[in-house]
C-alpha cells in the first residue's frame, strides 16, 4: 500500500498503508465527529480521486466519453474513406485496360453451379434461380461488365441475407460459393485480356483491391451497428455499460466494442471507459466503484485479458495501485461512524458513557502489540504505532482527534521512518526533542494531559521508539504526575 501511494505521488494518513485494525478503527471514529478532522478526511478522498484521475488520464484515459465517442467515428470514418479511394483507384485501372464489352467466360462459375443443380436432381428439380444463372454463366455473349454487374447483385443479396440473421443458411451457402466463383472468373478474365506479367500483376493488383472492398464493407458494418445508419449515434453509452457487465462476466458488449474501435484506439478507450464506470453520480472518482470494477474484472480471465491486455506493464502495475489505493479508501470509508450531523447529540451522549471507549478496550489486548504492516519492520516503528494505540485505549473519545491528526502528520511519518533506520536501541535526543517540540505532538500531549515540561516529553517519545514499557501518565490537579 505504501508503495502503491507513493507510486501515485500520494501522502496518506497513516491507518490507509496500516494493517492494524485497532488503528483503523481509531481514525474512522475520530473521523466520524463533524469537525476538522471529517473535514481533512474529505480532502484526503478528494486528493485520492484527483491523482488517480491523473494517472489514468495519463494513460491517455478522459472523463469526456462522446470526445471519445466522437474521435471513434472520425477515425472509422476516415479508414472507410482510405479503402474506398484506394480500391477505386485500382478498379479505375483494371477498366482501362479491360473494355467493358470485352467477352468473357465463367468456367469456375458455371461449373459449381451446375455441381448445385446436379446435387438437387438435375434441371427439374433445382431452384429455378440456380437454373436461370447457369444459363447466364454458360452464354457466349457475356461481357465483362456483365460478369461484373453479375457478381455486385450477388453480393448485395448475400449481405442483405447476411444482415437478417445470425446463423447463415443454406442459400447463403450457396451464394458465398457462387459470389467466390464469380471473383475468380473475373481474375481470369483480367490476366488473359492483358497477358503476359502485365495481365499477372493486374490480377493480382485486383485482388488486393477485392480485400480492400471485403475490409470497407465489414468497417461500414461495424460503423453501423456503433453509430447507426445514418452515422449520428454515440458508443458512450454503450462503452461504459460494456466495462460494467464485462466486470460481471458478460464479455460480449466489450467485444463488440474492442471490435469496433480501431486498434490504435484501443488503450484510450479502455482507460476512459474504466473511468467513467467508476465515478460518483456527481461526476467524481468513487474508490468503492473502482474497487467493485477492478475486482470484478480479476475474476473474469476473458473480460481482464480484453481490458488488461491492451495496457502495457507499467501501466496495469499504475491500475493495480489505485485499485490498491481504492480499495482501503474505502474500507477506511465505512470504518468512520455514520451518524450524521443530526445524530451529533446521540453520539456525544454515547461518548460520554464510554460505549466506544469499552468497545476499544475489547479489542487492545488483541491489536495494541500488532506491527503497522506498511512500516518498515524494525522494531522501535512497531514500538511507536503500539505506544500511541495503546493510549488511546484508555483515553476519552473525545480525544480522538488529536491522536488521528497525530497518526496522520507528516512529522510522525518522519519520526517513524528515521527511528527504522537508527533501530531502537539508540536514539538521538535530537530526533525525539524535534518531535516533541512540533505543534502536531503538543496538541496530543495536551490533549492526553502529558506533562509541559519538554524533557518529559523527550523522554516519553525515546520510550516509545525504544518500545519501553508505560503508557500515558496525566498530571493531577497539582502538577504531578
Amino acid at each position: 500500500a505504501k508503495a502503491a501511494a507513493d507510486a501515485l505521488g500520494l501522502e496518506l494518513p497513516i491507518d490507509l498503508v496500516s494493517d492494524s485494525k485497532l488503528l483503523k478503527q481509531t481514525a474512522g471514529l475520530s473521523r466520524g465527529i463533524v469537525g476538522a478532522e471529517s473535514e481533512a478526511w474529505k480532502d484526503t478522498v478528494t486528493q485520492i480521486g484527483n491523482k488517480a484521475d491523473e494517472a489514468l488520464a495519463a494513460m491517455d484515459g478522459s472523463t469526456d466519453v462522446a470526445t471519445l465517442s466522437e474521435t471513434v467515428k472520425n477515425n472509422l470514418s476516415k479508414t472507410r474513406s482510405d479503402l474506398k479511394s484506394a480500391e477505386s483507384k485500382i478498379y479505375s485501372e483494371v477498366d482501362k485496360q479491360v473494355p467493358a464489352r470485352t467477352k468473357v467466360t465463367m468456367s469456375t462459375t458455371a461449373k459449381e453451379l451446375k455441381q448445385m443443380i446436379d446435387d438437387a436432381g438435375g434441371v427439374k428439380h433445382a431452384d429455378p434461380a440456380l437454373v436461370k444463372l447457369y444459363k447466364r454463366a454458360t452464354s457466349k455473349g457475356v461481357t465483362y461488365s456483365g460478369m461484373k454487374d453479375l457478381r455486385q447483385d450477388i453480393g448485395e443479396q448475400l449481405g442483405n441475407m447476411m444482415n437478417k440473421g445470425t446463423y447463415g443458411s443454406a442459400g447463403e451457402r450457396k451464394l458465398r460459393i457462387i459470389y467466390g466463383a464469380l471473383a475468380s472468373d473475373t481474375l481470369e478474365a483480367v490476366e488473359k485480356t492483358v497477358g503476359g506479367e502485365a495481365g499477372a500483376a493486374l490480377r493480382q493488383d485486383l485482388r488486393y483491391a477485392n480485400k480492400l472492398t471485403a475490409t470497407r464493407k465489414a468497417l461500414e458494418k461495424r460503423i453501423v451497428n456503433a453509430f447507426g445508419k445514418e452515422g449520428e449515434g454515440s458508443i458512450a453509452g454503450k462503452l461504459t455499460t460494456a466495462v460494467k457487465t464485462g466486470a460481471k462476466g458478460d464479455i460480449a458488449g466489450l467485444n463488440k466494442i474492442i471490435n469496433t474501435v480501431p486498434k490504435e484506439l484501443h488503450k484510450e478507450t479502455i482507460v476512459t471507459a474504466l473511468m467513467n464506470s467508476a465515478r460518483t453520480p456527481q461526476g467524481n472518482f468513487s474508490p468503492n466503484a473502482f474497487t467493485n470494477l477492478y475486482q470484478g474484472i480479476r475474476k473474469n480471465a476473458p473480460v481482464a485479458k480484453a481490458v488488461f491486455g491492451t495496457l502495457s506493464k507499467e501501466e496495469n502495475e499504475t491500475l493495480r495501485s489505485i485499485y490498491t489505493i481504492a480499495k482501503r479508501t474505502r474500507d477506511a470509508e465505512n470504518a468512520i461512524s455514520k451518524t450524521g450531523k443530526a445524530n451529533q447529540p446521540l453520539y456525544d451522549a454515547l461518548i460520554a458513557q464510554n460505549a466506544i471507549g469499552s468497545i476499544l478496550d475489547s479489542a487492545a489486548g488483541r491489536m495494541t502489540q500488532q506491527a503497522v504492516s506498511a512500516i518498515p519492520s524494525g522494531g522501535a516503528a512497531r514500538a511507536v504505532v503500539g505506544k500511541v494505540v495503546e493510549a488511546v485505549t484508555t483515553t476519552p473519545v473525545e480525544r480522538l482527534a488529536a491522536v488521528n491528526k497525530l497518526l496522520g502528520s507528516s512529522e510522525f511519518a518522519d519520526l517513524l521512518e528515521s527511528a527504522s533506520k537508527i533501530g531502537s536501541s539508540e536514539v538521538p535526543e535530537k530526533i525525539a526533542r524535534r518531535f516533541a517540540a512540533s505543534k502536531v505532538f503538543s496538541d496530543f500531549a495536551k490533549a492526553v494531559n502529558m506533562p509541559r515540561e519538554l524533557t518529559a516529553r523527550e523522554q516519553y517519545v525515546i520510550t516509545m521508539l525504544q518500545g519501553g514499557k508505560g503508557g500515558i501518565q496525566e498530571t493531577d490537579n497539582k502538577g504531578k504526575f
